[in-house]
This record gives C-alpha cells, sequence and structure tokens, in this order.
C-alpha cells in the first residue's frame, strides 16, 4: 500500500514525541518533599560519647515514623536511625548517637551531613533541609585555616603554629604529588590538639594496656581524609609530612587490593624527612655492628618491640630512598601505578625494576655495608613453604581486622611512628595491637596477611577500632 509524505512525517513525528516522552519518565527521579518551616532541628555534640539530634515538628495529620539519616565524611553509606513511635501530631525527640565504642568511633573534624525523615499517616514522607556539622569537642573554641584542600583546626592561641602546619602539608603535597606522580586528592582536616592528654579522649585504643604503654604523637583516619597532630611536639612539623605523605599514596591505592609491607609505606612516607635521618643512620650501623641487621621480608608486618618498630622505619627509609635515588623516581610511580592496578607488590616490583626485591636489597646491603641475604633457590623455598604449613597450628589463624561498620576504609595501609624510648606512636588506623606479645608471637607462623583484606578492615575483637587509622 502506498503511502503519501504527509502520512510517513506524521508517523515518524508520532514515534519522535513517544521516544522523548519515554527518556523523560526514565530520567526522572521524585525530589524530597520538604518539611514545613515550623520544623526546628538542632545538634548538640558530645564529642567523644555522642552527639544528638532533636527535632520538634507539628502537623495536622498524625505522625508514624521519624527517622534520622545521617552520612560520616569517609563512609560509603549513610546510616539511619529511628526509634518506636506512637502515632502523634507533635514532635519532640531527642536521638543520641553513641560515638563511644570501637565499632561506633567517629574522628574529630569528621562532617556528619543529616537530616529527618517524617512519615505521615498514609504513608506520605516529608524531609528537614539537609545541614551538616563538623564533629568536634564543644568544650573548646576550635578555629580553622584553609588553602587549597587542606585545613588545619585548632584551638588557643596557636595560630602561628597552625600556619606552619598548613604550610608544611601545602609543600609536602606539592612535592611529593609531582614526585610521585599524584596530581590530585581529596579534602584533608588536620586537627591540633596542644598536648597529649588534651587528644587521649579522641583516640581509639584497642587495649587499655597499649593505651598506658604508648604516646600517640599523631593519627590520621585516611578514608575520612583527617589527621590528628600534638601541636606542643617539637617534631609536629615532621609528623605533618609523614601524614601528609601516607594521605597521598592512600588516595593512590584506596580501591587496590595490594598489601603493602610495613617497611614500604613507612619508608615512603619518610622519604626526604630530614628529622630522624642521624637516628636512623644510628639504628642501622648499631645493626650491622651486631650482626643482627634483619632482612625487609622481617618487616613485612609490624615488629614486636619499639625497638624493631624503629629500626623497621630506618631500614625502610635508606631502602626506599635508595631506590628512589638511585633507580628514579619514574619506576616508583611506575610501582605505584602497579600497586594501584591490584598486582601484588612482588609482581609490581619484579616489573619495573626487572629485578627480584632481594636482588636489589642486596645491593642496597653493600652500599651501607651490611652482609648479603642468601637468595633462596626455588626448590629450597619450595621446601620451606612445605616445611612452614605443615609446622603451623592446625586451626588457622583469623587476621585481626578492624571496624565493621567501616566499609569503605583501607585495610591495607597500616604506619606506626614511634620515636626513641618511651615515647612510641603508632600510625594509621590499623594499629594492631603492635606490642601485645601474646598475638605478636603468631606474627611468623600465619600465613595470612595482618592488615588483611576487605577494603577498610573488619573483624577481631581486639582490633575493631583500628580500621583505617595511621598513627604517628
Amino acid at each position: 500500500m502506498q503511502r503519501t509524505l504527509k502520512q510517513i512525517l506524521a508517523s515518524r513525528s508520532t514515534v519522535l514525541v513517544i521516544g522523548i516522552l519515554a527518556c523523560f519518565f526514565m530520567s526522572y527521579q521524585a525530589q524530597p518533599v520538604y518539611a514545613e518551616e515550623t520544623s526546628q532541628v538542632s545538634i548538640t555534640s558530645n564529642f567523644p560519647s555522642d552527639f544528638t539530634a532533636s527535632l520538634k515538628y507539628a502537623s495536622d495529620t498524625p505522625i508514624t515514623d521519624v527517622s534520622l539519616v545521617f552520612h560520616v565524611s569517609g563512609q560509603e553509606l549513610e546510616r539511619y536511625y529511628r526509634e518506636p513511635l506512637d502515632p502523634t501530631t507533635k514532635i519532640d525527640i531527642n536521638y543520641r548517637i553513641r560515638t563511644d565504642t570501637t565499632h561506633r568511633y567517629i574522628p574529630p573534624g569528621s562532617i556528619i551531613r543529616y537530616h529527618f525523615e517524617i512519615t505521615h499517616q498514609g504513608n506520605r514522607t516529608v524531609a528537614t533541609s539537609p545541614n551538616q556539622f563538623m564533629y568536634l569537642d564543644k568544650t573548646r573554641s576550635w578555629q580553622s585555616r584553609s588553602s587549597n584542600g587542606i585545613s588545619v583546626v585548632f584551638y588557643g592561641n596557636a595560630q602561628t603554629r597552625a600556619l606552619s602546619i598548613l604550610d608544611t602539608a601545602l609543600v609536602t603535597v606539592k612535592s611529593t604529588g609531582k614526585l610521585f606522580g599524584i596530581l590530585s586528592f581529596p579534602p584533608i582536616t588536620i586537627v591540633v590538639y596542644e598536648s597529649w592528654e588534651d587528644m587521649l579522649p579522641a583516640i581509639r585504643f584497642s587495649a587499655k594496656t597499649l593505651q598506658e604503654e604508648l604516646i600517640t604523637l599523631g593519627q590520621a583516619h585516611p578514608a575520612a581524609g583527617i589527621i590528628m597532630l600534638i601541636g606542643g611536639d617539637k617534631d609536629v612539623l615532621s609528623s605533618t609530612r609523614h601524614e601528609i605523605i601516607h594521605m597521598l599514596i592512600y588516595s593512590i591505592l584506596k580501591d587496590s587490593d595490594s598489601i603493602v609491607p610495613f617497611w614500604f609505606s613507612e619508608g615512603i612516607a619518610e622519604f626526604n624527612n630530614p628529622t630522624h635521618v642521624e637516628s636512623y643512620s644510628r639504628a642501622i650501623s648499631g645493626a650491622i655492628r651486631d650482626s643482627s641487621l634483619p632482612s625487609l621480608e622481617h618487616f613485612k608486618n609490624r615488629p614486636n618491640t619499639p625497638g624493631e618498630i624503629w629500626l623497621m622505619y630506618a631500614v625502610g627509609s635508606s631502602f626506599t630512598e635508595f631506590l628512589i635515588t638511585s633507580k628514579g623516581t619514574d619506576k616508583m610511580q611506575s610501582h605505584l601505578e602497579g600497586l594501584a592496578e591490584g598486582k601484588s607488590f612482588e609482581e609490581s616490583f619484579q616489573k619495573v625494576y626487572s629485578s627480584a626485591l632481594i636482588e636489589l636489597e642486596n645491593e642496597w646491603r653493600s652500599t651501607i655495608g651490611a652482609p648479603p641475604i642468601k637468595v633462596p633457590n626455588k626448590e629450597s623455598s619450595a621446601i620451606e613453604a612445605s616445611k612452614e604449613i605443615t609446622s603451623a597450628s592446625p586451626t588457622p589463624m583469623t587476621p585481626l581486622l578492624a571496624n565493621p561498620a567501616d566499609t569503605n576504609a583501607n585495610s591495607r595501609f597500616s604506619s606506626c611512628r614511634h620515636t626513641p624510648g618511651n615515647q612510641t606512636s603508632l600510625a594509621h588506623e590499623n594499629i594492631l595491637i603492635a606490642l601485645l606479645p601474646a598475638v605478636m608471637s603468631l606474627v611468623r607462623k600465619r600465613t595470612v596477611q595482618f592488615t588483611a583484606v576487605s577494603k577498610y578492615t573488619s573483624k577481631s575483637a581486639l582490633a575493631w577500632e583500628e580500621q583505617n587509622t595511621h598513627e604517628s
């Protein structure tokens, strides 16, 4: 049957209109209906124990449910909180959100965005206007100074020091970012406390004994973009640089499944940091003199004692500097890119440097006057691996993991900064009970990584709170 041009154009116009309408309805998303202006919403911070969200609201129709919806910076999911409610036309509620347990912990400086959702009879829901606040101790008069995505939050007469910390952070981002090819990073908030005593309530510890033994100079929560520092410490600028580098490296590896050795994460964070050069050199020289300088493999996981931890920093810093200065920054950038792609540390290292890790380790040892590490052949390695498996406990050891609530935290990066003597400190949220002998005596027998597994660790009663925290 013949169709006229006019009929063809008319039919095509009809199809076009239907297509446009279909696209419109498919892409349409219902917009929230906001509650009347008569609603009154307020937040009271009782850091570190809790915050209270309050709502006063009146309606002509019965209200059957009220939910607080809030999101903490650095976490992937919103949280909902509600309590049983009898139908009523007037609301005057106070929802207390606890943050005083390990799995509910929220670091200071976190941005909490929130609103209430109010359900009326007939399943009609309205929402209060979205709002936000920074979770801090309300007993202090906080100030802030910001520049280029970095904010320093402080109290007291510490503006000069805060500006020095901000300047150090900015310089570190610029120099290290260029060095390692890091072109962008998420916002960073540095919360500065005057003293250890002031910062203590804001820190999570896995055990009271650990709390009593350690003096934490700083702590970082990379997923949340938060660093905590003791402003009164003489090495606060060194700690600033160290933790900023951890943040930058985390920004590269946060979506990777690669497991990074402790010596590397701490060594790269100490690159070009002059503060501890002499003490690191003395630690390495002393170990060489006593024929007790261990291999890098020994420092793959967190050591047992403050002395070993300090030596780990020294070795990691020295070897990482050797790699960068003798092999070039391009190779280090490529190595980090390989880790970001999900390659294992050894696989990425071998591909980039065309040598096994132990071969370049021996090259480095020759430059510092240390004897070489024996390179095992494949056959003996297989035999040793078989011996290790058969000698292990028949019940596999569960890796220590952190906060199950923080499911987006990076579990593979952990650091632990210590000063010589009694002034020790941990770094990253994966503290993992470094000085508990009962746990650490098992380290060399286990076949799984301590800092383990999913993005943002999880699990274990002892290490719940260590989720993605660096301490320094």
